[in-house]
Order: structure tokens, then sequence, then C-alpha cells
């Protein structure tokens, strides 16, 4: 039953609503390592041939959704793994943006997934940071890439650019 809380109604009615891909927020998964924060997404079908040009046809015209579930730490962990820079990464809920206490859902530090949590606005009182956002379906969490105390990452500002190059084109 997909419709079993708040947290997965209001995907289920925006995806029907716009014919769009949509996410719910980071819950805690019963799945898995159950307790484990996840997400998952929901693409609505509609009936064949059908029209969906307005939202009363949408409407009409749903036949359900296909759902794809998602383990918010591993999903992270495995984008993160490829990256062989000497940086941690920490990610943050869309919303954390104006709160400096804000605690990241995910962190990576020293090429592993760690359980370390550091408040978001202590992080970006370092003298060297990179911060962006990035979407799956209609979600936003923010990356905050700090390189690790020592690093030559913090002397050399052409390896931020390069860092982000890559990034952005991964």
């Amino acid at each position: 039953d997909l419709q079993d809380s708040a947290v997965g109604q209001k995907p289920l009615d925006y995806a029907r609503d716009n014919n769009t891909l949509a996410a719910t927020e980071n819950f805690s998964l019963q799945q898995g390592r159950g307790g484990s924060p996840g997400f998952y997404v929901v693409l609505p079908v509609y009936r064949p041939g059908a029209p969906q040009a307005s939202f009363e046809d949408r409407r009409a015209n749903i036949m359900g959704f296909v759902r794809g579930t998602f383990q918010f730490d591993l999903v992270a962990d495995e984008v993160f793994s490829g990256i062989a820079a000497p940086v941690n990464f920490f990610l943050f809920e869309a919303g954390a943006g104006d709160d400096p206490t804000a605690l990241p859902v995910y962190v990576r530090q020293n090429g592993a997934m760690s359980d370390e949590r550091v408040a978001r606005g202590y992080l970006l009182a370092q003298t060297v940071t990179w911060t962006r956002s990035i979407r799956a379906a209609d979600r936003y969490w923010e990356v905050v890439a700090v390189p690790p105390k020592g690093s030559s990452l913090v002397r050399h500002d052409r390896a931020w650019i390069v860092l982000g190059a890559g990034l952005l084109i991964t």
C-alpha cells in the first residue's frame, strides 16, 4: 500500500497530477538493514491510449504506479565511491540550507562511509568548501565537500576546479 502514510501520499499525488517522476523525503526503511534511511520514487502509469493532457484526464485515467525503493546510504556510497580525490563528503536534506545546526544524512570521510555527523554551519566555516545540489526526481540534497586537514587541496584552488568539474560530469 503506497498510501500508507503522509510521507507516501504527497509524491503519489504529485506524480499523478503532473505526469512525472516524484520522490519521498527520507524515512526509516523497514527492509534491508531495517531502520536505515531511505526514499522511494514513483512514476504514474495511465490507461493505454487514454488522454493525459489535463489534470482531470490524468486523475481519471491513472492505473497505478511503478515504484523503486532506495536505501539512501548505499546509493550515496555507490555514487561517491568512484571519486578518488582526498575529499570528505557530507549530504544534507534540501531544507537544511538555512539551518547551521543541521546534521548530514550521509557522510563519507577518508574514502569510506562514516557515522560521524558534523553540523552544517561548522563545515561551511572551513577555509575551503565546495557545495552543490544533487537531484533525484523532484527531491534535492546539498553536497558539501571539504578536504581533510593537511590535504593539498586546501592549498591549491585549481584542484577544486578539477574536483568540481569531475563531479558535475559524474
